[in-house]
């Protein structure tokens, strides 16, 4: 039995909105059998080449195929999944060279955003909470790496949004 017909990785897969759907409904339901495969598949839970089919994986849900279908599609689309036909589905491997370039472009990115940030007068009120995150001493530094990652998630996005809010603001206000 796979890891995903051992548990759903979050707690979420019986209860209240549970229940089999189609429509509207489904697309929440389908969120929530995203985010517990993408939580498992960050956590390790689901490693390269497990396998699993969409009627185990909504039986153990408890959800109809169309919102557990979804969920796989997306990520799929998103590189963590792959299908063939008769075999269902499974977790793709860690593209490592793939994963290198990415990393580059998000530093590329970043510097530019550095960049931009310094040269400007006003610091904007994300950045210094993202400061009183990041610049503390050692012994007041989290170490839960579920809230070290969240925390690291958005610093990233911070840092690449500022840059364009100034380019919004002067914009709309010609300054």
């Amino acid at each position: 039995m796979s890891a995903v017909a051992k548990g759903s990785g979050n707690g979420n897969g019986h209860g209240k909105g549970h229940g089999k759907g189609h429509g509207k409904g489904a697309g929440k339901l389908a969120d929530q059998v995203y985010d517990a495969l993408k939580t498992q598949i960050h956590d390790f839970q689901l490693v390269a080449g497990d396998r699993f089919s969409e009627a185990e994986l909504g039986q153990r849900l408890g959800m109809s195929r169309t919102p557990v279908r979804e969920a796989l599609f997306r990520l799929r689309d998103e590189g963590f999944l792959g299908v063939e036909s008769k075999l269902g589905w499974y977790v793709m491997p860690i593209d490592f060279d793939r994963l290198e370039q990415l990393y580059d472009l998000r530093v590329v990115l970043e510097l530019a955003s550095v960049a931009r940030l310094c040269a400007r007068a006003d610091t904007p009120g994300a950045l210094e909470a993202l400061k009183a995150i990041w610049l503390v001493p050692p012994a007041e530094r989290r170490a839960d790496a579920r809230t070290v990652g969240a925390y690291d998630e958005q610093f990233h996005a911070t840092l690449v949004r500022a840059p364009r809010a100034t380019t919004r603001r002067r914009a709309c206000t010609g300054t």
